[in-house]
């Protein structure tokens, strides 16, 4: 099981994690929050569209090339 490799924390108690997606790989591969933990993923695509989604939390994220979205 891979984390993050850049990991912040605001001031308001929220944890930053850093990842990239390329060629249909998102780095890192898989990213750990305890319940209730409040997460923010700052993705950021490097080439085609891709998609950010946890369907157990509603989420689809639509990201195209060259943007990061802190979802």
């Amino acid at each position: 099981m891979a984390t993050s490799s850049v990991t912040t924390t605001t001031d308001s108690d929220v944890r930053i994690i850093t990842m990239t997606s390329t060629d249909w790989e998102f780095k890192p591969t898989t990213i750990t929050a305890a319940k209730g933990e409040k997460v923010i993923v700052r993705l950021t695509n490097v080439d085609c569209i891709h998609s950010f989604g946890a369907m157990e939390l509603g989420l689809n994220v639509r990201i195209n090339p060259g943007e990061t979205k802190d979802i």
